[in-house]
């Protein structure tokens, strides 16, 4: 348990926050010389209380009903049919039942029934709950004579005491004949509860003697109905508090309605209900305010993420009511066991009575949350508490940031305390893994995910997570399958993102077996959550789903050789109905093919950068094969064209206009035939709008030539749009590649003479104005300087509705005349029209002139003292844009790239060569590559003689066409000796390394497998292989000992700039019969305190002979870490895969060939899919005493 000191440091905090009974505080009695909760005490304990049924009265209710109507009722048929219940003696009446009868609509018993004894019981229930109703509404009673002589007993005492009227009045107490009338509730608020739950309690206990404590309690908790306090006990003497925590556990323990056998009822309760008043069983559970009461699952934290998923809909679900007094009753346990850990174990009253727990924790919930966080600790319901914890805080403070409220502060602390004590110490794998369930849901289908994010990091960073253990891995995948369909959210038109977030998590930290068991998970999942979803739909996940490691899934399909079927598995998925509308139609299948193509082109981007280009080649061909079907509309061959959407204004938004740019970055990295491959299915779309944005896109010119040869402009397009917005972005679009500027214009007179049809009066419109500024455009890519100059809107604003909206058109007119200016020399011109723009904040274009103005200021600027002003004004407007970029993360902000070339011209004039360096590092990469960025940087740094970092600064560009002379004439001026001179140094220094680290230096271009010598000489020798087996006829008419020779050759020449050579200096013994040595070994590279040992024999079958070079190889080399066995096949070509296993099981298995002792083979491993050539297949074997023996099978007949 949680040290009670360390709770009540926290109390205040946390009960401020989070309770949820605070009331406005009580009026003030001007006179405190009297005690009215004294008063009420008396008045309490002599009055006959009717909030609770007792079972004498329920008795009486039915004889008397029974002799009225002439019917058998029966209290046993009403409790046996949970009608009535039985609790603590006391008879309650069921909520649902309350419902149905308290309701405005009359219920009628259907004809069709015949059960006479059900019918019967029936309308006794109604006749009950009409007269009884909600224990709230009931009352307490009390004589006139006793009530007159507490009264007056009092005012005795207390002569200052209100008079009786206004003490009848105040306290809402009404006479009736020759009794006195109130109810409970009303004095909630205006005494003191502990105080008057204390005393009541002492008084009970001082009129009887401790052989009726369980009679005394029973009705303490009646007459504290709605003023109970569960700390009443506190203020007992110790005597009479022991008497009373004893006798609160015997009765809570043979309490028979809290055992767990029970928890059906309510389906029994409302299939009755249903069947007796003509609604259907969920009609009757929708009344009560559920929809789902079944919990199948039989893990106990299921069942109350169940209860609570439900809790602003009320608890009904489990009759919160009817057991409340059992709760009361725990109450005051948990706080004695709180004070007194060693005392009593409380929570071993929750043993099969898990609805005793759920109720009691919504209880803690709304009255104590404190003590929720005392028992967070406890192995079998510490989670239940703190879980419940972090619920409430979501519940106060949802849609908040977590930083504006000290309990976050608190969360953290007890989050920290509940993994350390619960979780840690106990390995308590399977509520960890329970515990990171429910963070997950929460992430994704909470009211505050900020919150659940938190405390899911904070989770992930403790031991247990950081660096699970198999137990705990394997754990959490049998908590996965077992409760995966119970705690999630279930619906089937998303992607099911909780279930790939819990599992990724564990994929990537897993090993060996579960991370199989992960790997066929997610696969499963991604399967029945993506292709079979006929009704799939991600929206709010659509940029969640690929920000999980994608790339090593996709890795360990592409090493079970699963990839490419995998990756086109989708096409057998795809539902597409002809009947469909065509609004449909564009929202069925196409979306399952954006979001597996988004995955393909994250993970194939990754795989560019970090693996092999044989790996990144193998993705890219199924890429390659699913582009070809993206583009044209042929049902019947699974052909989607997924990309219709691009435009259509905002619709489809988040797919197409994010994910297409990203399609064509990945295809700009795709070898030159691919590209063309791709470029030409495009072509058969027929889509002009989308190959113009994709003219734009591509960077390569031979590429654009080629898409422009494709394009037909004969097209009419104009058909196709649907929207003015749409036809503007389109044209925008077309004038900026500059493809056809004729077609471009005709376009856009026609959809001028539409827009003038359209909008009549010439009254102006939002998609006018921006027909309008297109028109801008078009002057100004046309170079139409005294168009621009004459231009005026001819649309009116006769209501002023667009006044800011004709500044910005008229703006716009002078930033483009302005750059026109510039562009043609005119740089007076340019400076006066500059000053003509009307910057407002309103204007959507207001940063962009800002910061185009500060542009021409710095341009043209030559007075020195005006620098500093410029800078401040600069740093000033970057910062506020990229605040506007954080807000608003759709738009993109134009003048960001004027405040950019401003800064970077600035700093160079000023000769601050480390604040513009410094600048330079600090902007996005895209920046690097354009020279009117980077040629002040390289200047500067030129200027101050730091040649090598101007070396960098210019090897970043990418000039276009127009900018290659002046890149040259910039890149000439760096001196080169310098640069030679360094890396020369670098090369002496790599040379000096020590043989075993010098490999790992190499950059991807020349070798990416440096994790490991073994892997390093492996592909090494591959490359050489698939260099030599280009020459196979040649190759072929070779001995054996020249083809090895050859490899040795070739092998030296690729590892000579690293100076790895072959040992000369290895022994000599004997003769072959083929002139060379028997002893001698083939190839062996040195790496100082080891060596890698190769040895190659030709394999047409696994003879006796392979087997002598396999072993004899053992003799001559004292580190044994790695050999490597070559060996040539130059049989029947349609056997080399045959052969291949037959090499596999021999040599893997320790009796075929007997190994020497202590280097028995422990396991092997096919990794020929690491190298993508079908004629070299690589078997990696693991020994004992780590040794490494690779054998190489190359096929030398492959082209027979």
């Amino acid at each position: 348990m949680i040290d009670d000191y360390i709770l009540q440091k926290d109390r205040n905090i946390i009960n401020s926050y989070l309770k949820k009974n605070e009331f406005p505080p009580k009026e003030k009695y001007i006179d405190f010389s009297w005690n009215p909760t004294l008063f009420f005490a008396k008045i309490i304990l002599a009055s006959q209380n009717h909030t609770a049924l007792t079972e004498t009265a329920i008795h009486t209710e039915i004889v008397e009903y029974n002799q009225a109507k002439g019917t058998n009722v029966s209290l046993d048929y009403l409790l046996n049919r949970f009608w009535l219940r039985n609790v603590l003696g006391q008879i309650k009446i069921s909520g649902a039942v309350l419902r149905l009868f308290l309701d405005d609509k009359i219920v009628e018993i259907p004809k069709e029934i015949k059960d006479d004894e059900l019918v019967e019981n029936f309308l006794f229930m109604e006749f009950l709950v009409k007269k009884y109703k909600y224990e709230d509404s009931r009352t307490c009673e009390i004589s006139s004579e006793v009530f007159d002589s507490i009264y007056i007993g009092f005012k005795n005492f207390y002569p200052q005491m209100s008079e009786l009227d206004t003490l009848l009045q105040e306290y809402s107490i009404t006479k009736e004949e020759d009794k006195y009338v109130f109810v409970l509730w009303r004095l909630e608020l205006k005494v003191d509860k502990g105080f008057l739950s204390s005393y009541i309690l002492y008084s009970l206990f001082q009129i009887r003697d401790s052989s009726q404590d369980a009679k005394s309690l029973k009705e303490w908790l009646i007459a504290t109905k709605f003023i109970f306090c569960p700390e009443a006990f506190e203020s007992l003497s110790e005597w009479h508090k022991e008497r009373f925590i004893k006798t609160a556990l015997e009765l809570l323990k043979n309490e028979y309605d809290l055992e767990d056998g029970r928890e059906n009822e309510k389906f029994l309760l409302n299939e009755d209900l249903s069947f007796c008043s003509f609604y259907s069983a969920k009609d009757i559970i929708l009344r009560n305010g559920l929809s789902d009461y079944t919990i199948e699952s039989k893990e106990p934290f299921v069942q109350w993420l169940k209860f609570f998923s439900n809790r602003e809909r009320g608890v009904d679900l489990l009759d919160f009511s009817i057991r409340e007094d059992c709760v009361k009753l725990l109450q005051s346990l948990l706080i004695y066991a709180i004070k007194n850990p060693r005392v009593i174990n409380v929570l071993d009253l929750f043993e099969n009575k898990s609805y005793l727990l759920y109720q009691t924790i919504f209880y803690l919930i709304r009255f104590n949350p404190t003590h929720l966080l005392a028992f967070i600790d406890d192995k079998r319901y510490g989670l239940f508490f703190f879980c419940s914890f972090i619920i409430l805080c979501e519940d106060s403070f949802k849609k908040k940031f977590a930083d504006e409220h000290i309990p976050f502060k608190l969360v953290d602390k007890y989050t920290i305390l509940f993994c350390e004590k619960n979780l840690i110490c106990k390995e308590n794998y399977h509520d960890a893994s329970l515990l990171l369930v429910f963070l997950i849901e929460g992430m994704y289908n909470s009211k505050w995910p900020f919150l659940y994010r938190n405390v899911y990091e904070k989770v992930c960073s403790s031991p247990i997570f950081k660096k699970p253990t198999k137990s705990c891995v394997a754990a959490a995948l049998d908590c996965f399958e077992k409760n995966a369909k119970d705690i999630w959210t279930q619906r089937i038109w998303q992607i099911k993102i909780s279930e790939f977030k819990y599992l990724f998590f564990f994929y990537i930290k897993a090993e060996s077996f579960e991370k199989k068991q992960c790997f066929d998970l997610i696969k499963t999942l991604y399967e029945n959550s993506v292709l079979k979803n006929e009704k799939f739909n991600y929206w709010r996940e659509w940029n969640e789903i690929d920000s999980f490691e994608w790339g090593v899934f996709f890795n360990q399909l592409y090493e079970l050789d699963e990839l490419k079927v995998f990756c086109l598995d989708i096409f057998n998925y795809l539902n597409f109905d002809e009947s469909e509308s065509d609004f449909d139609k564009k929202y069925s299948g196409p979306k399952k093919l954006r979001l597996h193509l988004k995955l393909l082109c994250t993970v194939y981007s990754e795989w560019r950068k970090y693996e092999s280009n044989e790996k990144a080649e193998r993705l890219e061909e199924c890429i390659v094969i699913i582009l070809q079907n993206c583009f044209v509309n042929k049902i019947e061959s699974k052909k989607i064209a997924i990309f219709d959407l691009l435009y259509e204004s905002n619709l489809g938004f988040d797919f197409s206009t994010e994910l297409f740019p990203q399609v064509i970055d990945v295809l700009k990295s795709f070898s030159e035939p691919n590209r063309k491959k791709v470029l030409l299915a495009m072509s058969k779309g027929d889509d002009l709008r989308l190959m113009t944005k994709t003219y734009n896109l591509m960077d390569d010119e031979e590429d654009q030539r080629f898409l422009k040869g494709l394009m037909d402009f004969s097209t009419d397009v104009e058909k196709s749009i649907s929207f003015f917005d749409d036809y503007i972005s389109f044209l925008q679009d077309l004038y900026n590649s500059h493809i056809n500027n004729e077609f471009a214009d005709k376009l856009f007179e026609k959809l001028d003479s539409s827009i003038k049809n359209r909008a009549k009066g010439l009254i102006i419109a939002p998609f006018v104005l921006n027909a309008q500024i297109l028109k801008l455009y078009s002057l100004f890519w046309h170079n139409n300087q005294m168009g621009l100059l004459e231009y005026k809107s001819p649309y009116k604003d006769p209501d002023g509705r667009y006044k800011d909206g004709l500044i910005s058109l008229e703006n716009e007119r002078y930033f483009l005349l302005t750059r026109m200016y510039m562009k043609n020399g005119k740089n007076e011109e340019a400076q006066k029209n500059v000053k003509k723009i009307r910057c407002q904040d309103s204007d959507y274009f207001a940063l962009k002139y800002k910061s185009f103005a500060l542009y021409i200021s710095v341009f043209y600027s030559k007075n020195s003292c005006n620098y500093a002003e410029l800078l401040k004004q600069c740093d000033s407007l970057i910062r506020v844009t990229k605040n506007k970029m954080g807000e608003n993360k759709k738009i993109s902000y134009e003048g960001l790239q004027y405040l950019y070339y401003a800064k970077a011209s600035l700093l160079e004039k000023i000769g601050d060569c480390d604040k513009l360096y410094q600048f330079y590092n600090s902007v996005e990469n895209n920046y690097h590559t354009k020279l009117d960025f980077a040629k002040p940087v390289a200047t500067c740094l030129l200027n101050k003689g730091r040649n090598i970092e101007a070396f960098k600064v210019c090897n970043a560009i990418r000039p276009s066409e127009k900018e290659k002379t002046e890149y040259e004439k910039l890149k000439k001026s760096i001196p080169a000796e310098d640069e030679i001179s360094r890396l020369a140094s670098s090369y002496r220094e790599i040379i000096c390394l020590s043989k075993e680290d010098r490999f790992k230096v190499l950059p991807d271009v020349v070798c990416k497998h440096r994790e490991n010598v073994g892997s390093f000489v492996i592909h090494s020798i591959y490359f050489c292989l698939e260099k030599i087996l280009r020459k196979i006829k040649t190759l072929k008419l070779l001995p054996e000992d020249n083809k090895t020779d050859l490899i040795q050759i070739t092998l030296e020449a690729y590892l000579k700039t690293l100076n790895y050579e072959n040992d000369k200096d290895q022994p000599h013994r004997g003769l072959s019969s083929s002139k060379k040595q028997a002893g001698e070994l083939d190839f062996v590279l040195d790496f100082d305190t080891y060596s890698v040992v190769f040895e190659a024999v030709r394999c047409d079958s696994f003879n006796q002979n392979v087997r002598k070079h396999i072993l004899k190889i053992f003799h001559y080399d004292s580190s044994k870490r790695i050999f490597v066995n070559l060996l040539y096949y130059e049989g029947n070509n349609s056997d080399f895969l045959n052969h291949w296993e037959i090499i596999t099981q021999k040599t893997s298995n320790n009796s075929d060939v007997v190994y020497p002792h202590n280097f028995k083979c422990l396991s092997c491993k096919d990794i020929s899919n690491e190298f993508g050539n079908a004629s070299i297949k690589v078997l990696k074997n693991t020994h004992e005493n780590e040794l490494e023996f690779y054998h190489i099978f190359v096929n030398l007949s492959y082209a027979d």
